[in-house]
């Protein structure tokens, strides 16, 4: 059982370790909001915020969830094993416990792969652009690469397999 109050993750407002956390959190029915370093602002004033709050986290990074009477809980794939216990969603058996742990490893190697190659708002990657390794990333399907060379549809096509034999339709 969850414990009773609202929980907090605070992160930035961009797309890439918080939205797991928000989709498991409401799928828990947990009630929950989102904390963001600074809401609204420029870039400059986002990363201004985040000086003055990164020496406060345990870890130096976001995310953390905050739960009432637990203390701060750091690191998106803690996080998302902590609400998996708390709420009874790690899956009934051996089995779905580890089908769950592999397709969040897998979501981790996807994300990483992407902030290699991605250009953000954060870092613009001009080498890697010029050097046509995002375009790469986003159309290589060549399984036979290394892993650091792999593109986005090798890692989809090993969810493909990994989900067909998993034989949970």
């Amino acid at each position: 059982v969850p414990p009773a109050g609202k929980w907090h993750i605070n992160y930035f407002p961009v797309w890439a370790k918080g939205p797991a956390i928000a989709l498991a959190l409401d799928h828990a029915g947990v009630d929950w909001e989102g904390v963001h370093v600074k809401e609204g602002g420029t870039m400059e004033t986002l990363l201004e915020d985040w000086t003055e709050v990164k020496p406060t986290t345990a870890w130096g990074e976001l995310p953390v969830l905050t739960v009432p009477g637990l203390s701060p809980i750091a690191h998106e794939l803690t996080i998302l094993n902590y609400i998996g216990r708390k709420c009874g969603l790690e899956g009934k058996d051996d089995s779905e416990y580890t089908i769950s742990g592999q397709l969040m490893q897998m979501g981790e190697d996807i994300y990483n792969a992407l902030v290699r190659v991605q250009p953000t708002s954060f870092d613009p990657k001009t080498e890697i652009v010029a050097a046509g390794k995002t375009a790469a990333f986003w159309s290589n399907s060549d399984e036979t690469k290394h892993n650091l060379e792999q593109g986005v549809a090798v890692y989809l096509s090993h969810l493909e397999r990994f989900h067909g034999a998993c034989d949970n339709g």
